[in-house]
Order: C-alpha cells, then sequence, then structure tokens
C-alpha cells in the first residue's frame, strides 16, 4: 500500500517531516495521515507554497500529485521519486525534494 511504502521510505532516507504538497480539497492529506496510525509523525505540514519546499529543501517526505511533478523540478528542487501509488482514485508519488546545488 501506498501509505506503508511512502512511510518505509520515510524511514530509510533519515527523514522527520511530512509535507502535503497541493493535495487538494478532496482530503486525501487526511486519507494519508488516518492509515498512519501508530506511527510517530511530526506535526504535517500542508501547503501548496514551494517557498516551504526550499525551507524543508531534504529533510522532509513530500506528498504530492503526481501532476505537480513538473511544477517541483521547475522550481530549482532536485526531486527523487521514492514511491509512487494511489490515495483514493489519484495518482501521488512521495519524493524527496532538494535545493538544486
Amino acid at each position: 500500500n501506498f501509505v506503508e511504502k511512502a512511510m518505509d521510505s520515510m524511514k530509510s532516507e533519515a527523514m522527520s517531516e511530512i509535507i502535503f504538497f497541493k493535495t487538494g480539497p478532496d482530503g486525501d492529506d487526511v486519507k494519508f495521515l488516518a492509515n498512519t496510525e501508530g506511527l510517530a509523525i511530526k506535526q504535517p505540514v500542508f501547503t501548496g507554497d514551494l517557498k516551504t519546499l526550499f525551507e524543508h529543501s531534504g529533510k522532509a517526505l513530500v506528498i504530492v500529485r503526481k501532476n505537480e511533478l513538473p511544477s517541483i523540478e521547475g522550481a530549482g528542487l532536485d526531486i527523487t521519486v521514492l514511491h509512487e501509488g494511489e490515495i483514493g482514485h489519484k495518482k501521488y508519488a512521495a519524493v524527496k525534494a532538494a535545493a538544486s546545488k
């Protein structure tokens, strides 16, 4: 399942934060969090602002709709896709975003 694999990626990459980037009004972020019961997660960040991704560069697992990936890549962030899957019927990616060097 997408949530489990995304959380495993978060642990293996030693990330301490989770950011939901432009997940939209459908409650997909809440569905994701509901499936993390029992896992230690710091206060998640909900944003549509690229500045937030730069502020958390390399430290956070970013959950983003796959169709939004080009907007992140075009903003000067290097993206590593850790896992892809669905929340509900929408396609998402769990990525590590770091400021380009």
